[in-house]
């Protein structure tokens, strides 16, 4: 029998600075939670922010938050069906989504692994109730409450994801050596520039980089900051200048080319954190940096430019 993860004691949330304190300590378990229903480390991030930037709005109105962590979750859940209806307007969805309608309780099943895709196979209130359960612990009275539903519906779906999942490859999804599918031609020169810019960066020609920015670039450091306009984000070149805890790869981040930051201090042979760039023809409209959001690797799947 797998061990369950241990329950934390709810926090109580009763003005500003507890909000903040308290969307701090959070911040790393709820993206785990929308990555694993987005399936995308990226995507997650996004319906993380959406989720805080709701939060915000209304915490006033609902305080005092007795059990935050429930309260929040509610949040990033309704963004991620949120999220998930919009893809399906535009016909996004991934073409692989299996429903089981099998309802025999089946109380064994592999652990989640950390393969994002492995989810995706479930609709969205299996996936739900299964990261809840296997992921965070909680039981179906909990998770009932949490998403506003009776245990037993919660019970039914869960009977159903472990139903899906059981018939899922996980060797198969989980291998590190899967080919990278072909680029487009868009993604063929995005990698070439993004190439350039890590030669650039590596070598600290911040000025030659600066040269190809866009009067309208803007900055994204998630969890951090964000800059707007060819002088804000020129700082952010200057700040990098000032450290030496980076060294820049091209490689890949979900698929779609990024740039990888290693530590060159560190043995670790995994990157710390990534950097996705936009470019416009030759010049560089935006810059999205997860130094100060290093829990988005934990669950990143990421190659090497080969």
């Amino acid at each position: 029998m797998k061990k369950e993860p241990e329950k934390t004691a709810p926090i109580t949330v009763n003005n500003k600075d507890q909000f903040e304190s308290a969307v701090s300590c959070l911040r790393s378990e709820i993206h785990a939670y929308c990555a694993r229903m987005s399936g995308s480390v990226i995507d997650g991030e996004d319906i993380l922010q959406t989720t805080l930037i709701k939060a915000f709005q209304s915490y006033e109105r609902a305080l005092p938050i007795l059990n935050f962590r429930a309260w929040l979750y509610r949040i990033a859940h309704n963004c991620s069906i949120d999220m998930f209806r919009e893809q399906q307007k535009q016909n996004l969805l991934i073409e692989e989504i299996m429903m089981n309608d099998k309802s025999e309780d089946n109380e064994e099943m592999p652990l989640l692994s950390d393969n994002l895709k492995q989810l995706m196979i479930l609709p969205p209130l299996q996936r739900s109730v299964i990261i809840f359960r296997e992921l965070f612990g909680y039981s179906a009275n909990d998770i009932a409450e949490l998403l506003l539903t009776t245990p037993a519906a919660i019970k039914s779906a869960l009977s159903r994801a472990r139903a899906s999942l059981s018939n899922f490859d996980n060797e198969e999804a989980n291998d590190q050596n899967v080919k990278q599918q072909p680029l487009s031609e868009h993604q063929h020169e995005s990698l070439t520039l993004i190439k350039h810019y890590i030669e650039l960066f590596n070598e600290r020609k911040f000025d030659e980089i600066k040269s190809i920015l866009r009067d309208e670039v803007k900055l994204d450091m998630v969890n951090k900051t964000t800059m707007n306009g060819k002088q804000e984000v020129c700082r952010y070149f200057d700040n990098y200048s000032q450290k030496d805890d980076w060294h820049l790869e091209p490689g890949f981040i979900e698929g779609k080319p990024a740039v990888l930051a290693f530590d060159p201090k560190s043995n670790d042979s995994i990157p710390k954190y990534f950097i996705l760039l936009e470019f416009k023809s030759d010049t560089l409209r935006f810059i999205r940096d997860f130094r100060y959001a290093d829990y988005v690797m934990k669950h990143a799947h990421w190659q090497r430019l080969g």
